[in-house]
């Protein structure tokens, strides 16, 4: 987490900001999400569960403590998005900033999977739907969609960053559940009443992506001659 405020810290020299937040919880998700980054942290800040979307954020506490009173617990999905990148980031092979994005984040405990830009619902649509076509923005030439989520061929495409981290429920949880022992007799465990118990463990991996995501850009740029620590 700390050195991940110096990545922060360190992008914040080059005009780019990462943030992560509460996408989903128990299959509630947030679907009033801002565009706008200062927007977007802003009303994520107001949330206690690290949410911009304030209605999504309600009915996600209840469930939470509904489940925690149940002695259960829920999973989460984290998403994270950045400022517009430098384009060329990466590298085809070797450096594919998705590749090291991904290995970075599934390094974090309790993460199960890692998708990008439209991710798994990519799989569903036909090439004509998904290919990011090119066009002149104010003589500038851009993707017209960023469905790719700013990465291409492993290389960054200008635009912002945008990807997705799902969550397991914790596993320590207060109800009654099967195991085996070292003698391969069949038992039920629980945990003691008064242990810790964490309902919704994504919560907290919304900080912990953020930083991990700053580490990578971070790490690319001085790959790439950035200029970060100048």
């Amino acid at each position: 987490m700390a050195a991940g405020a110096i990545a922060k810290a360190l992008l914040a020299k080059k005009g780019i900001e990462v943030l992560a937040y509460i996408k989903e919880i128990g299959g509630i998700v947030a679907k009033d999400v801002s565009e706008n980054l200062k927007e977007l942290k802003e009303k994520r800040n107001q949330s206690s569960l690290f949410c911009p979307d304030l209605h999504a954020t309600k009915l996600m506490e209840e469930k939470v403590l509904a489940v925690k009173q149940q002695g259960d617990s829920l999973g989460a999905i984290v998403e994270c998005v950045t400022s517009r990148l430098p384009i060329g980031l990466g590298d085809p092979i070797y450096e594919k900033v998705d590749a090291r994005l991904a290995s970075a984040i599934l390094s974090i405990p309790a993460t199960k999977g890692f998708e990008i830009g439209m991710g798994f619902e990519a799989a569903r649509m036909l090439g004509s739907a998904h290919n990011d076509s090119f066009s002149l923005v104010h003589g500038e030439v851009r993707p017209a969609t960023n469905r790719a989520g700013g990465v291409l061929g492993g290389i960054t495409t200008g635009e912002p960053l945008v990807f997705r981290v799902p969550f397991k429920p914790t596993s320590s949880i207060l109800k009654e559940q099967n195991t085996v022992t070292t003698d391969h007799q069949k038992i039920t465990f629980s945990l003691d009443p008064t242990s810790r118990h964490d309902p919704c463990v994504g919560i907290r991996g919304v900080a912990v992506v953020e930083a991990m995501a700053a580490l990578v850009l971070a790490d690319l740029f001085v790959i790439h001659g950035g200029g970060l620590l100048e």
